[in-house]
């Protein structure tokens, strides 16, 4: 149970405050209790995400940590609106380092939970605008990954591009070579998730090194685990499988269970690649092995993000999980992808439902389901255009195309692959522009 004032009696302390108490009296309450609230919120931030803050934590006893990250989200969930009220009311008084302070506590809560994207991207930019008040270049490259975060994280992966490179030329002024590693890693997501693959895979490998360097081995291993998407994205999915097994290896001797059920997920999404090229090839038995084997690391990593709470990670496996391809679970496959959909929606995460719809379309291709699976691509097609993210509205129309081909339906597959092609050229994006040709190729263009 929670207690708060009446509005009439709020209203009626306000206008005491306003009329009994000089202004400096007034501004010293205001400041002490912004700052309890600092703290409060910095030590949730932390025990949320200890890696977000420092090297320290990754030792801790893991039954520990997970009740600590639970407790966490619990305060972030019913604190959300106060912290929120807290920040504006310092921006409004320019209380810059209690809003920086405050905003930065926040960014990283909802990072960890991938949730509140509306308020996310509203504090981060207070942030941004707290740093530049303070004059605090530090804080502000901190305020700049942060905005790069909610800005990736919704399509905006060029606004993302820019703020990482910015933070990245900061920190590296400043000889911050921990902070310049978690840069290098925000430019290079920013550039593999808006297609550009080759120079995005250049900026992972540095910060996987910068990271070495500094021994720091959870960021090393994380950004392993996005160097090893960027692999699959290339259609290399050995080297992805080999990546993702080194990076376990770090999470399970850790015993960071939630690292090493986020590489799980990307682990069962190399193996359905796998088990889809090894079916391609006529070599069945093999692919039903890396089918099984695919289902059970995502439904281990589905189970452990449901334990733990994790909504947007349990999404993320499902929506895996509907991606597989298994010839002999298609049904399953399309309620996995609804699941996932339906979650995501009510997490407010625009980005996540157009890419599940993208999964959609494919799940009701395989089906036979050409209907379906032209309208979910079509939904998809025109979310990533609405969201400016133009590789996944590229991969959106290629399997638009390719869905239109599998139906017999070649003259209708031209247009979608054709305006697939200029994208991904624009881009420079070769895996890509080799799929659509090879697409382009069975329509007979």
């Amino acid at each position: 149970m929670r207690y708060r004032l009446h509005d009439l009696v709020r209203i009626f302390a306000h206008e005491l405050a306003v009329s009994d108490e000089d202004d400096d009296h007034r501004r010293a309450a205001i400041e002490r209790v912004l700052s309890g609230y600092r703290r409060r919120a910095e030590t949730a931030a932390m025990a949320r995400w200890p890696q977000d803050w420092g090297r320290s934590g990754r030792n801790a006893d893991p039954a520990t940590t997970t009740v600590a990250q639970a407790s966490a989200a619990d305060w972030l969930n019913a604190e959300r609106l106060t912290m929120v009220a807290m920040i504006n009311q310092a921006r409004a008084l320019e209380m810059w380092d209690l809003a920086w302070g405050l905003g930065r506590a926040f960014c990283s809560l909802c990072h960890s939970l991938r949730a509140y994207w509306s308020d996310w991207r509203t504090v981060a930019e207070i942030v941004c605008e707290a740093a530049a008040h303070m004059d605090d270049r530090r804080a502000l490259g901190i305020a700049l990954l942060d905005r790069a975060a909610v800005s990736g994280g919704q399509g905006s992966h060029a606004v993302a591009r820019a703020d990482a490179e910015r933070a990245l030329e900061i920190f590296t002024d400043l000889g911050e070579s921990w902070w310049s590693a978690r840069a290098m890693r925000a430019v290079g997501m920013a550039l593999f998730s808006d297609g550009n693959l080759d120079p995005g895979q250049g900026y992972l490998l540095a910060a996987i090194t910068a990271f070495k360097g500094e021994e720091d081995r959870w960021w090393s291993a994380r950004t392993q685990r996005n160097l090893a998407e960027l692999r699959l994205a290339q259609r290399r999915p050995e080297q992805a499988r080999k990546l993702l097994e080194d990076a376990l290896e770090v999470f399970k001797h850790d015993r960071n269970r939630y690292s090493e059920a986020q590489t799980l997920r990307a682990y069962g999404e190399v193996l359905g690649a796998t088990a889809r090229a090894l079916r391609a090839q006529g070599e069945t038995r093999a692919a039903a092995e890396d089918f099984t084997r695919a289902g059970f690391s995502l439904d281990r990593a589905a189970e452990t993000f449901r334990l733990r709470g994790e909504l947007w990670e349990e999404a993320r496996c499902l929506r895996a999980a509907g991606e597989v391809g298994n010839p002999a679970d298609g049904l399953r496959e399309l309620t996995y992808v609804r699941r996932a959909t339906e979650m995501l929606a009510a997490l407010g995460d625009s980005w996540g439902v157009a890419r599940s719809e993208l999964s959609a379309g494919r799940a009701h291709s395989r089906l036979g389901r050409t209907r379906e699976a032209r309208e979910s691509l079509e939904r998809a097609v025109h979310a990533f255009e609405e969201l400016g993210d133009r590789w996944w509205m590229a991969r959106s129309l290629r399997y638009l195309g390719e869905a239109h081909l599998e139906a017999g339906d070649h003259a209708a597959a031209v247009s979608p692959l054709r305006q697939a092609q200029d994208i991904y050229r624009s881009l420079g994006n070769q895996a890509g522009m080799g799929r659509t040709l090879e697409l382009l190729r069975r329509a007979g263009e």
